[in-house]
């Protein structure tokens, strides 16, 4: 079964789309975080969450 997440978090302001990226993955157990993602020391407040059947 395949499943869609879809998430609304809050990150800071200028935050590169790829260093979002990497943090999703590593959130997700698929991958690891770099030391330089500017992600790396920060907790992201989560403010929705949506999962369904893909």
């Amino acid at each position: 079964m395949r499943i869609e997440v879809r998430a609304v978090v809050e990150v800071p302001d200028n935050t590169p789309m790829e260093a979002i990226e990497e943090w999703v993955q590593y959130e997700l157990g698929a991958g690891g975080m770099a030391q330089s993602n500017p992600l790396s020391d920060h907790s992201l407040h989560c403010l929705s969450v949506d999962v369904r059947e893909a």
